[in-house]
């Protein structure tokens, strides 16, 4: 369970850096952004990747931003081919899974099975991600470190 006083910390930070940290394509503000991330990627076997190609392979991805809207929900965007995309947006579930003293996780569930753990070290400025997608045309399990800014 999470501690509502450690979350209501964290809805507080985030209303005080409202300010501080606009995104410039929302009605939200960025508590942190972070562009590309650095990781691997464990690749399953399938039409797209053969057994040769299966396995572990470094991999990045594109820009991520933890934002706050102002009705005090948590959304991750994402930058991908389409532009900026919104979590929420594309109808997944979004929801606050940890909050410390200067950090915050964040998952994200999709109705399929992709699932995404976000956790910012807003102290540190770094995001650490990570992506298990199954029973999609890609299936991959990834893992992202990120600097902030």
């Amino acid at each position: 369970m999470i501690d509502r006083a450690k979350m209501q910390k964290a809805v507080s930070l985030a209303a005080a850096v409202l300010l501080f940290f606009p995104f410039a394509s929302t009605k939200a503000a960025s508590l942190a952004e972070c562009p590309v991330g650095k990781g691997y990627s464990f690749f399953n076997s399938s039409e797209f990747f053969s057994d040769d190609d299966a396995g572990w392979q470094s991999d990045t991805t594109g820009l991520i931003a933890l934002t706050v809207s102002e009705t005090k929900e948590i959304d991750i965007l994402y930058k991908d081919v389409r532009g900026y995309q919104s979590s929420r947006a594309d109808g997944a579930e979004v929801s606050v899974v940890g909050v410390g003293e200067h950090s915050i996780s964040v998952l994200v569930k999709y109705a399929a099975m992709v699932h995404s753990l976000y956790t910012f070290d807003l102290a540190n400025k770094k995001l650490f991600y990570s992506q298990h997608r199954l029973e999609t045309p890609i299936d991959k399990a990834s893992t992202f470190i990120f600097d902030c800014q």
